[in-house]
This record gives structure tokens, C-alpha cells and sequence, in this order.
């Protein structure tokens, strides 16, 4: 099946040079890039069957989590608090520890078992069943789950209906304005069928929570990950775990040394000054 119109605001699109790989199509209208095909269920089973899921967090991104938490503090009342596509529920645990009533959705059996064994109420997302709906969330959070669905409405309308009135929505994806994306174009190892059909810059972004009411707190763009790049130019040809842990000795080495803390800080003011960072992070609010 393939899209006639954008998915975003129904206007007419064009399909872009040189990222036919991905089927991707922009929007003359909203400019929201995705990917015309609608990938088939056998696509996906095959696609995500051993798809990595992480059992255990790494300090720097432990740290994260909680900084995140920080954040969202302030929007606890009713304490209920949703990821959507949890995963192995890392971040849930980590709310759970802050005294938060955590819940989650994901597609995957496996995780919802795995999240289980810990306590950790994890519903299946394409069968939410009746009682879901009657929870009332603080806060829901997605980290790195909305690139890879092709219904960006029906996903903005799901987070008003469970939200509460005041609650808080923060949700991470690639930046598609990144300055890797600009750099490597087609090669940006982001850009990838059928894992990625839908690609955010901060202004499709906002357009999309307008739409369905929603009030901006901030959207900040920050970050280059130096192993990705290397990747996507098939410098090298790491596996997901290998480009991970090259992460993390490169976030080790700046965080245990003040002049490339200092640097970092900097380069990701301008990065997110431009809107140019790889990772965009945003926080909006349901008046």
C-alpha cells in the first residue's frame, strides 16, 4: 500500500531525490517527510524478529533518565506515568524507583513478559484493553517511537485522550534537519525502511502537537554521534552493541574531563540553536 497524500496534513507530495530506498515523499504543504510504503506485517515480523532490546542500563544513561524525571516532577498528581513503546521497561524502572505507578505499552510479547517479571504493567499496543482507558495519566513519554509508525495523528490523538488536562507529553526522535542528515543525505543510516516511516524536523513536530492542541514547553535539538556517522559512511561496520558502547566510552572521556564537558555544552547551544542536532527532545503540555 502507498500513501497519495501526506499522512500529516492530507496535502500533496512529492517524492525525494536520491532517498528512494526509503520510499520517502515530502509534503508541499507541512514539509513532514515519511515514507509512502506501508510496510506489510510480514515486513515488520521479519524486520523487528531479534530486534535488540537492552536488559540493563548504563550509568550515563541512567543519569539521563533521571535528569528526565527531573523535568517531569512537576506534572505528578494522579503519579500514573505511560511510555509508550516501553520496550524492556528500562526507563519505567527507573520512574518506578522515584515512587511513580509506572505503565507501559509495547508491541513486542517478549518485553511485556520481561517487564511482568519485574511488576511493571506493560499493555499489549494494538490491543489496549478496556480498563487502560480508564487511567488517568501525568505524563506519557516515547523515546524513539514515533519515527517508526506512519500514523502521526492517530498516535497525537491517543496521548490527548489518556492525558490529563495540565499533563505533561515528552517524547525524543531523530532530528531529519540533523547536520549528519545534511552531510551524509542519503546515507544517514537513520533513513531506513521499514524500521523508519516517519521523519520529524522541530517544525513538523510543533504542527503536529498544535494540531491536536497541545502547548509547547520546549524543542531542543542537541547531539552528533560520532559512531553512527563512522557507520553510515561504512567506515567501519559495527553492530548496534558495539556502536553503543562506543558511545559510551566517548560520553566517559567528555564527562571525566572538564574542558571537553565545557566543549560539549557549547557545541550543543549551537547545535540546538540551529535546530541542527541529530536528537530532537521535546516537552508539550495538554492545556
Amino acid at each position: 500500500m502507498y500513501f497519495k497524500n501526506c499522512v500529516l496534513c492530507g496535502g500533496n507530495i512529492n517524492e525525494l531525490t536520491n532517498y528512494g530506498h526509503a520510499y520517502l515523499v515530502k509534503c508541499n504543504s507541512c514539509k513532514f517527510v515519511f515514507s509512502k510504503r506501508m510496510p506489510s506485517p510480514e515486513e515488520l515480523t521479519a524486520h523487528y524478529t531479534n530486534y535488540p532490546r537492552y536488559t540493563s542500563l548504563s550509568p550515563h544513561t541512567e543519569k539521563r533518565y533521571h535528569e528526565i524525571l527531573d523535568i517531569l516532577e512537576i506534572y505528578r498528581n494522579s503519579n500514573n506515568l505511560l511510555d509508550i513503546g516501553c520496550s524492556n521497561g528500562l526507563f519505567l524502572e527507573c520512574a518506578k524507583k522515584r515512587g511513580w505507578n509506572v505503565y507501559g505499552t509495547e508491541y513486542a510479547q517478549e518485553s511485556i513478559d520481561y517487564c511482568a517479571q519485574k511488576n511493571i504493567k506493560v499493555f499489549k499496543s494494538d490491543k489496549l484493553p478496556e480498563e487502560f482507558y480508564k487511567i488517568t495519566f501525568d505524563v506519557v513519554t516515547s523515546f524513539e517511537v514515533i519515527e517508526h509508525i506512519n500514523t502521526p495523528n492517530e498516535e497525537a490523538v491517543f496521548v490527548n485522550k489518556i492525558l490529563r488536562k495540565g499533563g505533561a507529553f515528552y517524547f525524543t526522535t531523530p532530528n531529519f534537519n540533523s547536520i549528519s542528515r545534511f552531510l551524509l543525505k542519503e546515507k544517514w543510516n537513520i533513513i531506513e525502511y521499514p524500521e523508519h516511516l516517519s521523519y520529524f524536523t522541530p517544525s513538523t513536530a510543533h504542527q503536529l502537537m498544535m494540531k491536536h492542541g497541545f502547548k509547547k514547553q520546549f524543542i531542543q535539538t542537541t547531539g552528533v554521534s560520532i559512531s553512527r556517522f563512522k557507520q553510515s559512511m561504512q567506515v567501519n561496520n559495527e553492530n548496534n552493541t558495539n556502536r553503543e558502547n562506543v558511545d559510551e566510552l566517548l560520553r566517559d572521556k567528555i564527562e571525566n574531563n572538564p574542558f571537553l564537558t565545557f566543549t560539549k555544552k557549547a557545541i550543543n547551544f549551537f547545535l540546538n540553536l540551529f535546530k541542527i542536532g541529530d536528537a530532537m527532545k521535546a516537552l508539550y503540555i495538554k492545556p
